[in-house]
């Protein structure tokens, strides 16, 4: 029988006045029981301009203590709405996944709400 699990791996709203960049390497989710997984990207933004915001999503090489990305969300610029993307990663999950984020070109005051959140699978 196939295991499943939800998991939330990044859930918050980003201003840029105080951040450009974050992960969450310090909470990573255990995929040991899985190879596969569905995420999905939501970002609301009210930020306008040039600004950008880049997502991947990660996996733990505990041999060389590094995160590698495995898998890419498309780029999001400019616009007042809702976006999702949704990314499948087939095989290659490793033990740990985490995601990480960054912004450029961001103006003070400016914000987006992002969440990453998947299902993983065995």
């Amino acid at each position: 029988m196939a295991l499943s699990n939800n998991v939330v791996l990044y859930a918050e709203t980003l201003q840029t006045a105080d951040e450009t960049s974050a992960n969450n390497h310090a909470n990573p989710i255990n995929c040991s029981a899985y190879v596969e997984g569905v995420f999905v990207l939501e970002v609301s933004q009210t930020a306008y301009g040039n600004e950008t915001l880049d997502v991947v999503i990660e996996t733990y090489n505990s041999y060389t203590e590094t995160w590698h990305t495995i898998a890419t969300f498309t780029q999001i610029t400019t616009a007042a709405t809702t976006q999702q993307e949704v990314i499948t990663i087939p095989y290659g999950l490793g033990t740990s996944i985490s995601c990480s984020w960054t912004m450029a070109n961001m103006d003070t005051g400016k914000e987006y709400t992002l969440s990453v959140s998947g299902t993983l699978k065995s």
